[in-house]
């Protein structure tokens, strides 16, 4: 085989040919542009050579296992299929663990074991001493210790006032009331004057009453009762002694129609009361 040794067949000029001093074989170069018109960007995809973040992603997501993919596989079909027993519902359960069975392991401890169990004997050593002592003689000491204090108050709840009355409420229980009769008491002295015994003074009126006015033989008193008098008595000093009257007077105590409830007039002079000259009388009256 003959070989050419001619580097201007290789080259494609002769130095002769070569006036201006170029590069030889220049014609022929490979560079980038020649490059990238040869292999361009179809022709790397007609090579599929790229593999890129898109390209590996779709990759990925048609062969990725997700939930969507992984309930196709596994249904409720697939799970039953595969379950021990089918019907564990409330049915299932009475059907294993009936009354019988419970019976069978249920303790056979009645009211009769329990009894024989805890007697007398048991409750009393378990007592402490204290109620252990606590027997009938020593029940009626602590009635009566009770009983000792015990008022009209505790029953009620309350103590009232002097003078209030104690009523039932119609249901078991009571309570205390002004309504009623009150007793209350004041004093009225004398004096002569003219041969005769006249009023001097009244003393001692009860808390809210008052004295509006006085004559010789009668008296005029205000009150916060709010009631009317009911009756009249005196116990007057006759000869050292004090001695019950009712008076016979028929207008012994009268009262203006509005006052009623909150203001008399009383007949109280010797006359009326039948006490000794310059000596005195008390009044009780009931409201």
């Amino acid at each position: 085989m003959s070989r050419n040794r001619d580097i201007a067949s290789f080259l494609g000029k002769t130095e002769a040919a070569n006036t201006d001093n170029s590069r030889l074989g220049a014609a022929n170069e490979l560079d980038s542009s020649l490059v990238t018109s040869l292999v361009d960007s179809a022709y790397i995809i007609l090579r599929d050579r790229v593999r890129d973040s898109a390209f590996i992603n779709a990759l990925i997501d048609a062969s990725a296992l997700d939930s969507g993919r992984v309930t196709a596989l596994i249904d409720s079909s697939y799970i039953q299929l595969r379950q021990t027993d089918l019907q564990r519902d409330s049915a299932f359960i009475t059907s294993i663990i009936d009354s019988s069975y419970v019976t069978a392991r249920a303790s056979t401890f009645d009211s009769a074991s329990a009894t024989a169990l805890i007697d007398s004997s048991y409750v009393r050593l378990r007592e402490s001493p204290a109620e252990a002592g606590t027997d009938s003689a020593a029940t009626i000491d602590i009635i009566a210790d009770e009983l000792s204090t015990f008022s009209v108050g505790d029953l009620v709840g309350a103590d009232g006032n002097p003078g209030d009355t104690l009523i039932s409420d119609g249901d078991g229980t009571a309570s205390f009331t002004t309504l009623g009769g009150r007793s209350l008491e004041f004093k009225v002295t004398y004096i002569a004057s003219g041969g005769t015994s006249i009023i001097d003074s009244i003393q001692s009126l009860p808390t809210g009453f008052t004295l509006d006015s006085q004559g010789d033989n009668s008296v005029i008193i205000s009150h916060n009762l709010g009631r009317s008098v009911k009756d009249v008595t005196f116990n007057r000093y006759v000869g050292g002694t004090l001695k019950l009257k009712r008076s016979d007077s028929a207008d012994l105590v009268t009262n203006l129609v509005a006052d009623r409830l909150n203001k008399f007039t009383l007949l109280a002079g010797t006359v009326t009361t039948g006490a000794d000259s310059e000596q005195y009388a008390y009044v009780n009256m009931m409201f």
